[in-house]
């Protein structure tokens, strides 16, 4: 039996994943037998068993929601958008990423259909106290990581990308069965850099995957790098062409010649599918077609 992709619906401006359903879409999942990715698949697995609120799909504790275009998000009242920007306020550090991060906040309802986001999310229990002293479950949904990204028909620039280190898998918040080891190293920016790749390939008719990226990990093994990009010559113009420079400082607020003398930073870009982790995507409109 064929495979089946992460179905999407052309006509939706967001869709919801479980974790489980986009490493079973993988084209390829014999990568999710290493040791390393084990326990992104046991992430996947684990049910949310608590009634109230209740998992968003299938009841399970780890999804992915995809936002297709950010101007149609009330900001300030979509909690897990919000969730999504503090984490990468929280764990991005120098002045470039989180001045960026402000003026594309600013600017997202002012350009329509050029900003992207990927989330990783967890429903996860945090005990308290009452008045009376007793201990009751309270839920919560917690950003595992996500991904920022500016985008048009040619181009799909990663502007910002965060995993969480303040909270760890632990039992007091996800149960028996936990780790107590953080989140970062077990694949989930994988997953968000996957799962970006195969959305965007579906918002135009090319079906373009290349991405775009200033990477903070120069001269670094880093996860793009793992991931199939590759370093390039911005001034050659071959790989990072003026238009791409233009773009980049008109929607990620990143100047070109700042970028360039910084001794910390590289251009990379990706024209292939995800290394190791390319995702199979089917449109629900041409499905129902057939």
């Amino acid at each position: 039996m064929a495979k089946r992709g992460l179905l999407f619906d052309p006509s939706m401006s967001n869709e919801i994943y479980t974790l489980d359903e986009v490493l079973k879409s993988l084209v390829k999942d014999d990568v999710l037998r290493q040791e390393r990715f084990k326990s992104l698949v046991y992430l996947a697995s684990r049910q949310h068993t608590n009634s109230y609120p209740r998992a968003p799909k299938n009841n399970r504790r780890f999804y992915i929601q995809v936002w297709k275009d950010l101007s149609k998000v009330d900001l300030p009242k979509d909690t897990k958008v919000s969730l999504s920007f503090s984490l990468l306020e929280k764990e991005l550090h120098d002045d470039t990423s989180l001045l960026s991060l402000e003026e594309i906040k600013d600017g997202i309802s002012s350009h329509p259909k050029s900003y992207f986001m990927v989330s990783v999310f967890a429903m996860y229990c945090a005990r308290k106290a009452n008045e009376n002293a007793s201990t009751k479950i309270q839920d919560h949904i917690f950003c595992v990581g996500t991904l920022l990204a500016a985008y048009c028909a040619d181009y799909f620039v990663i502007s910002h990308v965060a995993v969480s280190s303040a909270i760890c898998f632990s039992e007091t918040h996800f149960g028996k069965g936990s780790d107590g080891k953080s989140f970062r190293n077990r694949g989930v920016g994988r997953v968000l850099v996957a799962v970006a790749q195969a959305m965007y390939s579906t918002l135009f008719p090319t079906r373009n995957i290349s991405m775009y990226c200033w990477s903070f990990w120069r001269d670094k093994q880093c996860l793009l790098k793992e991931l199939g990009f590759q370093a390039c010559e911005v001034q050659s113009g071959h790989l990072w062409p003026l238009p791409l420079q233009y773009f980049i400082e008109k929607y990620c607020y990143m100047n070109h010649e700042e970028m360039s003398e910084d001794s910390s930073r590289e251009a990379v870009v990706l024209h292939n599918a995800v290394k190791g982790f390319e995702m199979a995507v089917e449109n629900c409109e041409e499905l129902a077609e057939k």
